[in-house]
């Protein structure tokens, strides 16, 4: 982490101690992440959250759809306490436990919310974001009807992806013309012995109403 972020200093350090260690203790009670290594856990969920400040600055309203335990979330607030992160799960057990992380790291430039991402992408957060990062979510079809409209116009999806990404983009092409995106890089990286990919897209347009459809029309017939 020191050597990709030279500038993380010891209060972020600590925070991000702090934070493996309630994922670490929350996760013998509840499922949250099958690695607890120290030397994995930094890696594959520190590191990797925060690999996407070595290729873009995150500046504005930055959406972190899916957070899970909170990647890449709760990482990336630590690292840029200057832009605002708003978290959302499906599952509220996951958002109380993020509400405890956020009170104990005295992070205020974080808000979350429980909802579903076909409920919330329909309502007050519409095209409201200057970037959305997801990570481990969905396959790239779905994903994109799930992450695309909260985006404002101009403005970025970041989908971190492993090495089947470029078969993805080939079964989302329909979903990307629909959705009025268009890809613009991606980035490739090496995270212990396995190859990486985030992939930059673009929203070039205001989103059509019909999107996000119901959950089951999604699923059933993705774009």
């Amino acid at each position: 982490m020191k050597k990709l972020h030279p500038k993380l200093d010891s209060i972020q350090e600590e925070k991000l101690s702090i934070f493996r260690d309630m994922v670490l203790e929350k996760n013998k009670v509840m499922n949250l992440t099958a690695i607890t290594e120290e030397d994995k856990f930094y890696l594959k969920h520190f590191v990797d959250s925060t690999k996407i400040l070595s290729f873009v600055e995150l500046k504005g309203r930055v959406l972190d759809l899916g957070t899970g335990a909170g990647f890449p979330g709760i990482p990336l607030a630590i690292l840029c306490p200057d832009t605002e992160f708003f978290l959302i799960d499906s599952l509220r057990k996951r958002i109380r436990f993020l509400e405890e992380v956020v009170q104990r790291l005295e992070l205020t430039n974080v808000s979350l919310l429980h909802a579903r991402a076909e409920d919330a992408g329909r309502g007050e957060l519409r095209e409201s974001f200057d970037a959305v990062v997801t990570r481990a979510l969905a396959p790239l079809p779905l994903l994109l009807e799930y992450c695309i409209p909260f985006l404002k116009t101009g403005a970025n999806l970041y989908a971190y992806k492993g090495i089947k990404l470029d078969e993805e983009l080939k079964e989302s092409k329909n979903a990307l013309h629909q959705l009025k995106v268009k890809v613009e890089k991606v980035y490739i990286y090496t995270l212990g012995d396995e190859e990486h990919r985030i992939l930059s897209a673009k929203k070039t347009k205001s989103t059509p109403k019909l999107y996000p459809r119901r959950p089951d029309e999604i699923k059933k017939a993705p774009l």
